[in-house]
């Protein structure tokens, strides 16, 4: 066999078992999506939160959400909020239980914002849907989650998405990167007091020449506004330690898939929901190292449309 018949067949070898390990990932991804549809439709007369799916996820809560709503089409608090509506819808129709006795148990504390919620997702009031005996009481979906009376076995197919177009580097071999930090808890999008105070303090410590780094440890679908954790950070050069004030941390090197996003800051969490459903399409599966943004040029130098925002997600090998 000469050498390009052997090329070939490696390439095609790879392919193949690439193929698998996609295939082997995606249906790990189904099993925990099915496992978190399952802990949803047991907490249907209560809000729900991470603590609620945690022992059934093996992966950063960062990542969580983004891949049950890579493959269920909607978040986990969607599915939850249009689930316990699909009961609301149920009850007006099978029972006789009053409106705001329906509302409460799907979660509203008025019988306004239970009708303008209702009204949002079936396109008619609680008591027109009441009257109209040939209302279905479920709404379409492709992922075929649905409340059911009695035990009906429920479970989640993929939804039918298209295929995700971008250009994602796979890193094999990144390099580990040292930070000096300031904490941040709360809002995501107030991060930038946090900054703030980075900038004061590097500058006292004549830190700069460092990427600056915002990493996430949280997901803000599944976390509590109050409980968000974050970090402003900048690598530290050389081997000298984070100075006084600041916290030290250390990204690990290895694999990871990085995404370039152009553009204002403010488009950044669709990039990272479009990033993180291109992983989950592609089978590939994420480690455990929270996620971080580097940010390649200067947001006070440059018009927003000209930001350049590197956006890292760690992957096993």
């Amino acid at each position: 066999m000469n050498s390009a018949s052997q090329v070939k067949r490696i390439r095609k070898l790879n392919q193949e078992n690439r193929s698998q390990v996609n295939a082997s990932t995606r249906s790990d991804y189904l099993k925990m999506a099915n496992e978190i549809v399952q802990v949803i439709l047991a907490n249907l007369d209560r809000p729900l939160d991470f603590r609620d799916v945690a022992d059934v996820v093996a992966m950063s809560p960062f990542h969580v959400h983004r891949v049950f709503s890579a493959l269920a089409g909607e978040s986990i608090n969607e599915m939850h909020r249009r689930l316990r509506l699909e009961r609301a819808c149920y009850a007006l129709k099978y029972s006789q239980e009053p409106v705001g006795e329906i509302a409460l148990l799907a979660g509203y504390g008025s019988h306004e914002s239970f009708v303008r919620g209702f009204k949002a997702v079936f396109s008619s009031t609680p008591s027109e849907a009441r009257s109209d005996s040939r209302r279905d009481y479920h709404v379409r979906v492709s992922n075929g989650v649905h409340f059911f009376s009695g035990t009906r076995a429920v479970a989640l197919k993929p939804a039918v998405v298209g295929d995700i177009q971008m250009e994602v580097n796979i890193l094999e071999n990144c390099e580990s990167r040292r930070l000096a930090i300031v904490p941040h808890q709360g809002a995501y999008h107030l991060i930038g007091s946090a900054f703030e105070k980075l900038g004061g303090l590097a500058s006292q410590n004549q830190l700069w020449g460092g990427s600056m780094i915002a990493i996430y440890y949280d997901s803000p679908e599944l976390t509590a506004e109050p409980e968000l954790r974050s970090a402003a950070g900048i690598e530290i050069m050389g081997d000298r330690p984070a100075p006084a004030g600041m916290d030290e941390v250390s990204l690990s090197g290895g694999r990871w898939a990085c995404y370039r996003h152009v553009g204002p800051y403010s488009g950044l969490g669709d990039s990272w929901n479009k990033f993180s459903s291109w992983l989950v399409q592609n089978g590939y599966e994420f480690g455990m190292e929270p996620a971080y943004e580097l940010y390649v040029n200067d947001c006070s130098r440059v018009a927003p449309h000209e930001l350049l925002t590197d956006l890292y997600i760690s992957v096993k090998p």
